[in-house]
């Protein structure tokens, strides 16, 4: 018995086949996308502010409750002030450097409160807060300890976006963003 020699190929390359390239370049595409999605949205300063307000306003809700009295947020075009109802007079609500003393807005932003009735129909119009010929008068939202508010609309805007807050007789917000 002869042993014939085994032929090789010479001309045989070592690589990879095209279904693992396939499969490589189809697990980067899949990481990629997951990487695109979890990455933050970049968002408007206005987005930022409704942001705010919204906490604001569920804080004043919550502080309302918790001391028992009526707490009203006053906004005019000049300042913001934060008071409780304490001893038949509205005294300034602080806070010792939290949310209500340090509440402030982009100098860009703007913020425009309306009140409503109870069937959503503007009382009062809004007093805007910059870049405005209105009236120094106050839009005044007042939470009472039983969770209830004033209804009002309240409009933050940019000059990327706007965004619509709603809040209803039962101190709940409602959120609608708008493009510009």
């Amino acid at each position: 018995m002869t042993n014939a020699p085994r032929q090789t190929d010479e001309n045989t390359e070592a690589g990879f086949s095209l279904m693992e390239m396939l499969v490589v370049v189809f697990i980067i595409g899949l990481m990629s996308t997951l990487v695109i999605l979890s990455m933050p949205r970049g968002s408007s300063s206005a987005s930022h502010a409704a942001d705010d307000v919204a906490g604001l306003l569920n804080r004043l809700k919550r502080e309302s409750i918790l001391l028992g009295e009526p707490v009203r947020w006053v906004h005019s075009r000049n300042a913001e002030s934060f008071q409780r109802y304490q001893l038949g007079e509205w005294v300034l609500l602080s806070d010792n450097g939290g949310m209500f003393d340090r509440f402030s807005l982009d100098e860009n932003v703007r913020l425009e409160i309306a009140l409503l009735d109870f069937n959503g129909k503007t009382i009062r119009q809004p007093v805007q807060r910059r870049g405005s010929e209105t009236d120094d008068a106050a839009s005044v939202i007042v939470f009472l300890p039983t969770g209830e508010a004033n209804e009002a609309q309240i409009r933050v805007s940019d000059g990327g976006g706007q965004v619509k807050l709603t809040l209803n007789a039962n101190g709940d917000l409602t959120r609608d963003s708008e493009g510009a």
